[in-house]
């Protein structure tokens, strides 16, 4: 036979561990769609995986012409390079690569 204050000590855990879920809910949400939440962070981290690879691509396209020429590489081989990565502005003082959602801005 259950007497009533045992009743009410149910009762009180069963809503003291609601809460506590609840809460623990609240902090998971956040941690990951906050502003620096994992989700942002993932999204960060394939965009710097991206640029490193376009600018690992075009070092190893720069030694190739490099090995071609005997150490010495072109103007017009360099910017012929990047080109072929994305648009170079008509000054030619700020040279953007371009791929899929990539930047790499080069002054």
């Amino acid at each position: 036979m259950v007497r009533k204050n045992e009743r009410g000590i149910t009762l009180i855990a069963l809503v003291i561990s609601i809460i506590v879920l609840l809460i623990l809910a609240g902090v998971t949400i956040v941690a990951i769609s906050g502003d620096n939440g994992i989700l942002v962070q993932a999204s960060r981290a394939k965009q710097e995986s991206e640029k490193a690879k376009i600018i690992e691509q075009i070092r190893l396209e720069i030694m190739e012409k490099q090995t071609e020429n005997e150490g010495v590489i072109y103007e017009d081989d360099f910017y012929e390079i990047l080109r072929n990565y994305g648009t170079i502005s008509e000054d030619e003082k700020i040279i953007t690569t371009v791929r899929g959602n990539c930047f790499q801005n080069r002054k």
